[in-house]
């Protein structure tokens, strides 16, 4: 399954914008749209795509650094609910709420200025 990677590569060389917008297309098509998560990851791969190594290598822990950031800015800081429905938490928003109140972190800090020792 691919929540088991360690690993994810590309074996095509070159890639057509045709074929990339098809892809980009197939990744937002697939699954259910309850929460935003696929684009918040496509997001973090953005923000990401000039800080991969001299091997054209990406670490998780970047694009997780990237991801985190995108969620606690929307949850924590503006608040934002990522369910349709206002009664309703999704899990990475329950997480990042609960992080929040353990560590007594104000909805006024962003990620940024969270302290690195969390």
């Amino acid at each position: 399954m691919s929540f088991n990677l360690k690993v994810g590569e590309i074996k095509k060389a070159y890639l057509t914008e045709q074929e990339i917008w098809k892809i980009i297309n197939q990744f937002f098509a697939n699954g259910h749209f309850t929460t935003t998560y696929k684009y918040g990851l496509m997001k973090a791969l953005i923000e990401n795509l000039y800080n991969v190594d001299n091997r054209l290598v990406l670490t998780f822990d970047q694009v997780y650094f990237s991801f985190a950031k995108i969620y606690w800015n929307l949850v924590i800081h503006h608040d934002l609910n990522q369910l349709n429905t206002p009664n309703r938490q999704s899990g990475i928003q329950k997480e990042l709420k609960e992080f929040q109140l353990m560590h007594g972190v104000p909805n006024k800090v962003v990620f940024d200025r969270l302290p690195s020792d969390f």
